[in-house]
């Protein structure tokens, strides 16, 4: 009974006990919650407080929510106060450990900080920066270095973080979904996508990249990885200064250097003297990895590109970088590059090899060629090369363009296309002055080689040529067909044998041209076997039609040759007029074979000095060429074919016939073409009975003979007289007029008169005009 008793009781106690409990937990489990939603209260304000005061950061927290084990951050905004446009927004920040050890110890006491989601978007302005600077002075005066590195860091990592920094002309840096982790000295970031520049102009776009950093004193990077990266310029620039970098390229200078000045300003502790800025930005052993990258420039459709890069970057020492790659891209591009670069001193080394590389992609560097505006054509290197900035780049090696295109008004009238060349020599490029001065150097073209010896230096408004070209003996046929089709037109036609060689020896010194000098070797063995269709003599053997398109558009035609009224016969022409023409417009036409290099030097001379075209050195032989084969315009293209058409003249006609024709087909005055017509127009006469004044006439007015034509006076102006007189003076003192000669001929200048006064003439039935009233047109007979 007592038993039973005793047990009742205990049972009773205990239930009394377990209810006293079970209020106790009650109650604390209330006081528990209301002090866990009162903590996270007092820790969101607190860690606002400590923003505020430790790093002058305006910080803003959501909500926090305190744990057994960690605190959480959530729906938190950081904003320096007096910065406008910049901002971090964080999802979430978890930090690990027991919130009374973190309330007491702080930092020390934190076991791992996990940052979830969200962005970072700042404005690179004067702002941001002067806050930057105001943070790392505050944190030099109230943390040493001692007490900092004594503070244990616990491991940080990011992840799911966008981050946005612009500069006054827009997105400069875009990294979306990046991430970090940092644990004690080292640290690896991470960024699925990294964009430089944006949609507008030049962008660089890199996926997966990576970096590895150290800690010894300073974050410095160790390692740096990305794959499939991209960069487009759109390199249409106007001179060799702009062009040597892009854009972007500028802006990412411009916001480094600003950066890193703010940095250098506010930092505690300087650099030591022995510490260069890679020091400080790189350890000693880094390197940088980039695959499957491409580079393209233009836009949209017309972008030109080289794609599969694989660039590799590693430190040498204190201030030196090797640069080592590889690439192919469509269409056979293949590139190889071995450098060193030293970013300190602006000075880079190396070899850099490339095959088929796009013409555009290097094109806009060159801005003094007139490149076919789309640039077709590719270019191949390989050089080896010594570069101090872009103040001066030594070079040896070879270069080739195919394909290429060249439209300039001044060259042709259409562009001239397929163009192939390859020069290989050595020298010196200053790219910001547009000035180079080469070695020797050997220029090949379809097959032909040219070597220059000696010094060719040109810049801008400058030029020196002091040296010889030498062609080897070559095949004459190769030499005249490796003249790009577009240059050579109907004369492709042109089929020759045997073998040509020469050398130009060239002095040229824009500054001092009248010191020019010009002297020609030629070893010419070549036969004409074959010619086109546009150049058969044949023609000219019987009747034919003379065709002149006239400068406003119109064309002239007159039909002459032999056995017509217009024709004249080499006997029947005054040898007078034989001499004033030979006298005024070519002295050794009887000499040469076609060329006159004092006049080809005389033409240059003038040219440079004038600075466009003025004359073109055109011996009689020339002017037939173009007379009679081409049209009026003057092009290089127009001077390369006259120089061809020329040379065959030589070879296929002796002077005689050469002269003839000349004189048969040229110009005297308006709409006066051919010898005959001009001696009845001006003189009622026929060829054979010109007189010495009036063979003077003739030659002085050839030059430009559409400003001439019979005075309304019918007698020569003093200005003509006193021309007239100086060149049959001139004609003299050439032995090519007798005294006696002479002073007839001054006595009829004296009185001379245009007996036909542009009138009517009567064509008789041998062909010798005669005046309507029957008189002679001359009164003066010249002597056989």
């Amino acid at each position: 009974m007592d038993g039973v008793s005793r047990t009742g009781r205990m049972s009773r106690r205990s239930r009394i006990a377990l209810g006293v409990l079970a209020a106790f937990v009650v109650l604390v489990g209330v006081v528990a919650s209301v002090g866990y939603f009162r903590a996270g209260d007092i820790v969101a304000r607190r860690a606002e407080r400590m923003a505020h005061d430790r790093y002058d950061v305006a910080m803003r927290v959501g909500e926090a929510h305190v744990g057994t084990r960690g605190i959480r951050l959530t729906n938190v905004e950081l904003r320096f106060p007096e910065v406008d446009r910049s901002v971090v927004r964080i999802a979430a920040i978890d930090i690990a450990g027991s919130p009374l050890a973190i309330a007491a110890r702080r930092l020390a006491a934190v076991e791992r900080i996990d940052v979830h989601g969200g962005e970072l978007r700042a404005v690179l302005d004067d702002a941001l920066l002067e806050a930057i600077v105001a943070r790392r002075a505050r944190e030099s005066t109230t943390t040493s270095n001692a007490s900092a590195a004594a503070v244990a860091r616990p491991p940080l990592h990011i992840d799911s973080i966008a981050v946005e920094l612009l500069d006054d002309q827009g997105m400069l840096v875009r990294a979306l979904d990046a991430s970090a982790d940092v644990d004690g000295d080292r640290a690896m970031l991470r960024s699925h996508v990294i964009e430089l520049g944006d949609e507008r102009g030049d962008r660089i776009h890199l996926d997966d990249a990576t970096a590895n950093l150290r800690r010894d004193g300073r974050w410095r990077i160790k390692t740096f990885d990305a794959d499939n990266g991209d960069a487009r310029w759109e390199l249409a620039l106007d001179s060799l200064d702009q062009a040597s970098e892009a854009r972007l390229v500028r802006r990412l200078r411009d916001a480094a250097l600003r950066v890193r000045h703010a940095l250098a300003t506010s930092d505690a502790e300087p650099a030591a003297a022995s510490e260069s800025r890679l020091d400080r930005l790189t350890t000693r052993d880094a390197a940088f990895h980039l695959a499957r990258a491409s580079v393209a420039t233009g836009a949209g459709d017309d972008a030109k590109r080289i794609g599969l890069l694989d660039v590799g970057v590693r430190r040498l020492d204190a201030s030196r970088f090797r640069l080592v790659g590889q690439g192919t891209g469509h269409a056979g591009i293949e590139a190889r590059w071995n450098l060193e670069l030293d970013p300190e001193a602006l000075r880079a080394e190396g070899t850099v090899r490339v095959t088929r590389l796009p013409l555009a992609l290097v094109g806009p560097l060159i801005p003094d060629i007139p490149w076919e505006p789309t640039m077709p054509g590719l270019v191949s290197l390989d050089v080896e090369f010594h570069a101090h900035g872009l103040e001066e780049v030594t070079f040896r090696g070879a270069i080739e363009v195919e394909g290429a295109a060249l439209d300039s008004r001044r060259i042709s009238a259409e562009p001239i296309r397929d163009l192939a060349v390859r020069i290989e020599g050595e020298g010196t490029l200053r790219p910001l002055e547009h000035h180079i001065v080469l070695g020797a150097a050997r220029i090949t073209t379809g097959g032909v080689s040219l070597l220059w010896q000696g010094r060719a230096e040109l810049g801008r408004g400058h030029y020196v040529l002091r040296g010889s070209l030498v062609m080897p003996r070559t095949s004459c046929d190769r030499a005249v067909h490796a003249i790009p089709a577009d240059v050579l037109g109907p004369l492709m036609g042109f089929r020759l044998s045997g073998q040509i060689g020469g050398r130009m020896d060239i002095d040229l010194d824009r500054d001092d041209l009248d010191r020019t000098r010009l002297d020609f070797e030629v070893n010419d063995e070549c036969i004409f076997d074959e010619a086109p269709p546009e150049a058969d003599l044949m023609r000219f053997e019987a009747p034919f039609h003379h065709e002149v398109l006239e400068p406003d558009g119109t064309v002239f035609s007159m039909e002459t040759g032999p056995e017509t009224p217009n024709w004249v016969s080499y006997g029947s022409i005054s040898p007078y007029v034989v001499d004033a023409v030979v006298s005024h417009e070519d002295g050794a036409f009887f000499r040469h074979r076609g060329f006159a290099p004092w006049a080809i030097r005389d033409a240059v001379v003038r040219n440079l000095r004038e600075g466009r075209y003025v004359v073109g050195a055109s011996t009689i032989t020339m002017q037939l060429a173009k007379n009679v084969f081409l049209h009026r315009e003057k092009t290089l293209i127009r001077k390369v074919q006259e120089v061809i058409l020329t040379w065959w003249l030589e070879r296929s006609l002796d002077k005689q016939r050469i002269m003839e024709l000349y004189l048969n087909v040229i110009e005297y005055g308006p709409g006066v073409y051919g010898l005959r017509n001009a001696a009845r127009y001006y003189f009622g006469c026929s060829p054979s009975a010109i007189t010495p004044v009036g063979a003077a006439f003739l030659a002085i007015i050839l030059p430009a003979p559409k400003h001439y034509g019979v005075p309304s006076s019918g007698t020569f102006g003093e200005t003509m007289r006193a021309r007239v007189g100086h060149f049959l003076e001139h004609m003299a003192g050439q032995g090519r007029l007798d005294p006696e000669t002479l002073a007839l001929a001054m006595q009829e200048l004296a009185s001379f008169r245009f007996r036909n006064g542009g009138g009517s003439t009567v064509t008789s039935p041998t062909g010798d005009e005669d005046r309507s009233d029957g008189t002679n047109s001359m009164d003066w007979v010249p002597t056989p």
